[in-house]
C-alpha cells in the first residue's frame, strides 16, 4: 500500500539556532493541517541543532531530517527542496515560528481560487514588542500574474521573502544561488513569473525572530553590495523576459532610489579603503542604464545625488560621511525642550 502523499512539504534551514529550534519545529508541528512533510535541513550546525532535529524526529514520522555539510542558506534550501515530496512546497527559517492555522489557511485558499501561490502576512518580533506590515493585506485577494510581478519588484504589498508563502511546485523551475546574500530576490521574480495567479489572505501567519546579531542586522559592506547585486539580478531577468514594461521606468527609479540610500549608508558607517571604493565603481556602473530612463522620475535632491555619485564618486563618498557627522552632531547637541 503506498503512503498518503503530503499536501505541503516544509523546508527549515537550520544552522547556529539552538535557541530557537525547539520552537520553531514545534509550530510547525502543531500546524491544524496535519498531512504535511516537515523537512529540517541541518547545515552542519556545529550546536546540537543537528541532535535536537534527531530528537523531534523520533517522535514525529512527519518529520525528516537531513544532515549536511555547512553550504549556507542557499544550499540547504536546495537540499530541501531536492528531498522534498509534495506537490506544494513551503519555508520557514529556523530562528522563526508559525501560527497554527498557518499553512491550512494557505492552503485552503489555494485550493479554493485554484490560485499557483499564496501569501499571508508577517508579524515582526522583536525583543519587546511585535510589529505588523505597514502594508498587510486587510482582505483576501486573487491576483494575475502581472499585477503579482507589480507587487514584487515595489517590495511593499508582497515582499520578497519565500517563507511567508507556499507554491505549488512546477513553479520552482531555478534553484537558491550558493554563495550569494539576498538569495530570496533572486529567485522569487523568477518563480512569480511563472504563476498565472496568487492568492493573498488577510492573516499573519508568519513570526520573523529580530535577532540582532543576525546577518540582515549587521552593517557590512558585503551585505550592502550583496543587495545591489540581487537587485542587478532582478532588473537583467525583467529586461530578459519583456515583463513589467508598463511599469519599469517607475520601477527603475524605485532601484535607484534604493541604491543610493545603500551607498549613503555605507559610506557613512563603513571605513573608506579600496573595497569601498570598487563597491561604489560597481553601484555607479549597475545605476548608469537605469538612469537614463528614470532619473526624470527622482526627487530633485535624489536627482543630485545620483548626478554626484555616478559622476563624482569620491566627492559623494566624502559629503554623505560629512552630511552624517553633522547631522549626529547637531542631534547630540540639541537643545532640551521647554515649557512654560
Amino acid at each position: 500500500m503506498n503512503p498518503v502523499r503530503p499536501d505541503i512539504s516544509i523546508i527549515v534551514p537550520i544552522y547556529k539556532v539552538e535557541k530557537y529550534i525547539r520552537k520553531c519545529i514545534e509550530s510547525i508541528a502543531a500546524q491544524t493541517l496535519r498531512n504535511i512533510e516537515i523537512i529540517l535541513v541541518d547545515d552542519g550546525s556545529p550546536d546540537r541543532c543537528g541532535e535536537i532535529c534527531e530528537e523531534y524526529a523520533a517522535m514525529d514520522p512527519r518529520i525528516k531530517v537531513v544532515h549536511r555539510k555547512n553550504g549556507g542558506l542557499s544550499a540547504a534550501r536546495n537540499t530541501g527542496l531536492s528531498a522534498a515530496t509534495a506537490g506544494i512546497i513551503g519555508f520557514v527559517d529556523g530562528d522563526d515560528w508559525v501560527e497554527p492555522e498557518m499553512f491550512q489557511r494557505l492552503y485552503d485558499a489555494m485550493c479554493r481560487t485554484s490560485a499557483d501561490m499564496a501569501v499571508c502576512n508577517v508579524c515582526y518580533d522583536f525583543v519587546d514588542e511585535r510589529r505588523f506590515d505597514m502594508h498587510c493585506s486587510t482582505v483576501e485577494q486573487l491576483v494575475d500574474r502581472d499585477k503579482a510581478i507589480e507587487m514584487l519588484l515595489f517590495d511593499r504589498k508582497m515582499h520578497n521573502y519565500v517563507w511567508n508563502k507556499i507554491f505549488k511546485r512546477e513553479l520552482l523551475t531555478v534553484y537558491f544561488p550558493e554563495n550569494r546574500s539576498y538569495e530570496d530576490v533572486h529567485v522569487m521574480i523568477r518563480w512569480v513569473a511563472n504563476i498565472r495567479n496568487m492568492v493573498q489572505i488577510p492573516f499573519c501567519g508568519y513570526h520573523y525572530v529580530q535577532r540582532m546579531g543576525s546577518y540582515l542586522h549587521n552593517a557590512d559592506l558585503a551585505r550592502y553590495v550583496s543587495r545591489v547585486n540581487a537587485l542587478e539580478s532582478q532588473v537583467e531577468f525583467i529586461r530578459e523576459s519583456g515583463l513589467a514594461r508598463d511599469i519599469r521606468s517607475d520601477y527603475y527609479a524605485y532601484i535607484i532610489r534604493q541604491a543610493l540610500s545603500g551607498a549613503k549608508y555605507m559610506v557613512r558607517s563603513l571605513p573608506f579603503d579600496k573595497n569601498m571604493s570598487d563597491s561604489i565603481k560597481y553601484i555607479v556602473g549597475f545605476l548608469m542604464p537605469l538612469a537614463d530612463e528614470a532619473a526624470a522620475l527622482l526627487k530633485p535632491k535624489q536627482r543630485r545625488r545620483l548626478e554626484l555619485l555616478m559622476n563624482h564618486p569620491h566627492r559623494f563618498m566624502v559629503l554623505m560621511r560629512l552630511s552624517g557627522m553633522l547631522q549626529k552632531f547637531k542631534f547630540r547637541n540639541r537643545s532640551p525642550i521647554c515649557f512654560e
